[in-house]
């Protein structure tokens, strides 16, 4: 909680800089930094896709210029998010659809892979929202740009297979909560 509290007050320093200052640099730094070091962060799966195939996607959306995958710092902004939505994200018996990634999977797995399909990040929403690339993260971290894979997933990027490998770390790694 502590983190999730510190890295929205990092968004909000970042945003009272004038467009003009070359301190952005070291705010973004600071965002990337808090945003790494979560234990844990959540995503919002797509209802389509779980209740007609079993999938955890998460949900890719856009925002303003940019588009990516909205993640949230904590479990609470999530559900926040989610009950803005009204059925948007819960099952018919209820059930919101957040997932939640922990830190070595989001850092080992997921990053590098959206780096490398040069996605984007939505971080949380309204005053607190922060949008970035997976690839600037990465960089600013300084973090291997390689990603861990079993064998069936291995096989999967041989063959050509992105999607399946997707759906296959998001079956593995995100947990609904």
């Amino acid at each position: 909680m502590e983190k999730d509290i510190k890295l929205v007050e990092q968004v909000a320093t970042f945003k009272r800089l004038p467009k003009s200052d070359s301190r952005w640099r070291v705010a973004f730094y600071y965002i990337a930094k808090e945003f790494w070091d979560l234990e844990e962060v959540f995503v919002i799966i797509d209802k389509a896709l779980y209740e007609e195939q079993g999938l955890k996607i998460p949900v890719f959306r856009e925002y303003k210029e940019a588009e990516g995958f909205q993640i949230f710092s904590s479990h609470i902004k999530a559900k926040e998010f989610v009950e803005k939505q009204g059925d948007l994200f819960v099952t018919e018996s209820g059930e919101k659809l957040i997932g939640r990634i922990r830190q070595g999977a989001f850092r080992e797995v997921f990053v590098p892979f959206f780096a490398e399909q040069n996605f984007n990040y939505l971080l949380n929403e309204d005053e607190a929202l922060f949008a970035d690339t997976f690839k600037r993260l990465l960089a600013v971290m300084e973090a291997s740009e390689n990603y861990i894979v079993d064998q069936e997933q291995e096989d999967m990027l041989k063959a050509g297979d992105v999607q399946g490998f997707f759906a296959d770390i998001c079956k593995k790694y995100i947990v609904l909560v």
